[in-house]
Parts: structure tokens; C-alpha cells; sequence
């Protein structure tokens, strides 16, 4: 089933000849497009010189979309009078608001400082040792991440030790990030691109002595899971489920099914702030136990930072994220405007006028799809036309 883009220019062009040679010749020249014509002194070759006539013509064998804009090729808008002042005076409605969206304020401004200062420093860990519980490779990469390949197990636990960290540690984070190398980019191994955190575990051993839980509180994320969450008791693939110790069910966990192929982050505060004596280790262990199988993580990055609580995971792009954390005297003029024309993408200050955009943008394009549209013909290089054997369309065989 389906359109075959080819057969159906062989269509169009053929109901050209018919329907001029029916229409101004009072000819059945249409006959000869398989055979020569039976009692007129018509030849099939006769046929597709008449086609050939045609072949300079611009279209295509589908029009997709076409049953809803109404544009079957090449066309023109025939707007009235009234539709062009309209237009007019819609685009310089839309080009001042435009304007006045990437127009700096010393209210704008104001607003951008107390933003900065709001945005948490994450600080990424190094860790002494990461392991695969199921012998993952699981290489180090230049931002701190981590990429797992070769083996792809059903589940798997991943294990990074560390000796050392900035601060009093009141929140961590963890990063799943997209990889060419991954299924659908990832962030997880599953066919899909998908994976589930069942668990995350930290702890910390002091030089001497048993290890000790680290309790993590809060979790936040980007992004959760809606979708295939029947019989979830969270209702959803929520983040809260992986530092519930297992309570509900250890498959349960975090997930972003609908959003693969793009960097999320889960965050989770520590219920006090966490510091390392000369000699302790953190071990953060990354738990994936879904009876699915092979939905692990194929790429991460461990955070932490020391800023108060509460801290919650949010979207900021790492780019921006990089140029916040450089102080604000030593940004470049490039770097001030990106990240400027970030915030004022964002600013609530702007919210009036991002919605007067879109209502604006919404007019215009509805008063754009009411305007007439007249069909037109462009003539372009003549394609090649060949005798088709019994009008196979497929067979190019002939002369």
C-alpha cells in the first residue's frame, strides 16, 4: 500500500494527453498509451510525444498534507485589498513586539541579576573508581560523563567511589545525556532509548568503621515518565521512587520514555548537609532492576553542589548553565548577550508580551489560510519520457 511518488507522475502526465486529445482534438488518443490505437492512425510513440510536451511541468508524485492546506503544487495567494492592509498592519504589530522581546531594560536587567543569583553551581565529581556490577565497559569522557558499552545486560548496578568533596553537600545530581552511540540516543540502553533508575544508594565508609547511609530526601526531576504506567503506584515513572528504599517494588523507578534523545536530570537533596573526613569515601550506587530487560543507563554524570535548600532540578540548557557560573566581570560581549537573550526568553517580566506574540502570530495565520490561493504552473527542465510498455510505469525499457 501507499503512494509510489513515480507511478503517480506517470498518472498525471497521462491523464494530461487524454484529456487534451479528448477535450480539443476529439481524439481517443488515450487508447495508445499500451498498444497502437486499433482504427485511428494514433501510435503508442504518438502517446508519450504528446507527454513529452508536458514534462517541463514543476510537481510531484505526492502531496503530502495536501487534503488539509489545500495546496496541490505551485500556488500564489490572491489576497483582497482589505486581507493585504490586514497582513500589513498584523507584521508591524508582530516586528514591534519582536523588538521589544530582545530590547534590554535596566528592569530586565535587575531581574537577570536576582535570576543568577538564584541558579545553583553544580560542581562534578571525579571518582576514584567506577564499576559495573554486570562488567559493563563504562568509559570516562571529557565533561565528566560516563558511557557505557559493550556487555548490555538485563539490569545492572553501577558503583563510583569518591574521595573527596567541595563542601557540605546538600544536594546531588544525577545526569542522563543523549549519545550517538546509544539506541535512539539514549540517554538508556533499552531498544527504545529508555531506561529506568530503580534505585540510587549513597553512603559513607570513614577510614575505619562500617559504612553509613547517606538519606536522601526531595527528589526532583526534569522530566517523568507518563506513559505505560499501569500498575505503577506512583501513577507515573516518578524520580520519588527511586529513594524509596524498594518500598513499592524494586523494578519501580525513573524513566523519560517520551523524551528520549535529550539530557535529563534528576535531583536529590541530602537530608543533612554531607562532608567527608580525611579518609572517608562516598559511594553512590546507581540501581537498575526493571524487569524489562537491558533498561540501564548509557550515559550519566554525578553532581553535587553546596548552594541552601531547596533545590530542585530544572531544564537550564549546560550552555547556559556554563556561562552563568562565570562571573559577571569576566563574561565576554558574546557570552553577555547569550545568555541575556536566554533570560529574556524566560523572563516573567515578558510573559505580556510573549503572549501578545503568539495571539498576533495566531491572527495572522488564520487570516493567511482565508486568503484565496490560486494554482499556478512553473516550468522547469524538461524530464526524460520514455515509451512504457503496456503503460508500466515501472519498466523504462523503451525508447
Amino acid at each position: 500500500g501507499g503512494v509510489q511518488p513515480k507511478e503517480y507522475l506517470a498518472k498525471y502526465i497521462a491523464e494530461r494527453v487524454r484529456n487534451v486529445s479528448g477535450t480539443w482534438m476529439g481524439a481517443t488518443l488515450g487508447c495508445a498509451e499500451c498498444h497502437d490505437h486499433k482504427f485511428d492512425p494514433l501510435t503508442t510513440k504518438d502517446f508519450y510525444r504528446m507527454e513529452a510536451f508536458f514534462a517541463d511541468i514543476q510537481e510531484q508524485g505526492l502531496y503530502a498534507g495536501a487534503h488539509e492546506t489545500g495546496i496541490w503544487g505551485p500556488s500564489i495567494k490572491v489576497p483582497t485589498p482589505q486581507q493585504e492592509a490586514d497582513l500589513a498592519a498584523l507584521d508591524k504589530k508582530i516586528a514591534a513586539v519582536k523588538a521589544a522581546l530582545v530590547a534590554s531594560t535596566p528592569e530586565l536587567e535587575a531581574a537577570q541579576a536576582e535570576w543568577e543569583k538564584s541558579l545553583v553551581n553544580w560542581t562534578v565529581l571525579k571518582p576514584a573508581t567506577v564499576t559495573s556490577q554486570e562488567g559493563v565497559t563504562l568509559t570516562a569522557k571529557d565533561d565528566g560523563s560516563y558511557l557505557a558499552s559493550d556487555k548490555n545486560p538485563a539490569t545492572d548496578t553501577y558503583t563510583l567511589t569518591f574521595p573527596s568533596l567541595p563542601g557540605p553537600v546538600t544536594a546531588i545530581r544525577v545526569e542522563v545525556l543523549p549519545d550517538d552511540s546509544l539506541p535512539q540516543k539514549g540517554p538508556g540502553r533499552a531498544g527504545n532509548g529508555n531506561f529506568v533508575l530503580s534505585e540510587i544508594v549513597a553512603s559513607v565508609k570513614p577510614a575505619a568503621g562500617e559504612a553509613k547511609p547517606v538519606p536522601l530526601q526531595n527528589a526532583t526531576a526534569t522530566y517523568e515518565q507518563t506513559g505505560a504506567a499501569g500498575g505503577n503506584p506512583y501513577g507515573k515513572w516518578a524520580v520519588a521512587a527511586a529513594i524509596d528504599q524498594d518500598a513499592k517494588g524494586k523494578t519501580w523507578g525513573w524513566a523519560v520514555m517520551e523524551q528520549v534523545g535529550r539530557p535529563h536530570a534528576a535531583v536529590f537533596e541530602t537530608a543533612s548537609d554531607l562532608t567527608l573526613e580525611e579518609g572517608s569515601t562516598l559511594t553512590i550506587q546507581l540501581l537498575q532492576n526493571l524487569d524489562n530487560p537491558q533498561h540501564t543507563i548509557g550515559r550519566f554524570r554525578i553532581s553535587v553542589t553546596t548552594a541552601p535548600r531547596p533545590i530542585k532540578a530544572t531544564d537550564l540548557p549546560p550552555p547556559i548553565a556554563a556561562l552563568a557560573a562565570v562571573p559577571r566581570d569576566q563574561r565576554s560581549e558574546a557570552q553577555k548577550t547569550e545568555l541575556a537573550n536566554h533570560y529574556r526568553s524566560i523572563a516573567p517580566l515578558l510573559d505580556p508580551k510573549r503572549k501578545e506574540l503568539a495571539d498576533l502570530e495566531q491572527a495572522r495565520k488564520s487570516l493567511d489560510a482565508a486568503i484565496p490561493v490560486s494554482l499556478t504552473t512553473e516550468r522547469v527542465e524538461p524530464r526524460m519520457i520514455r515509451v512504457l510498455k503496456r503503460g508500466n510505469w515501472m519498466d523504462e525499457s523503451g525508447e
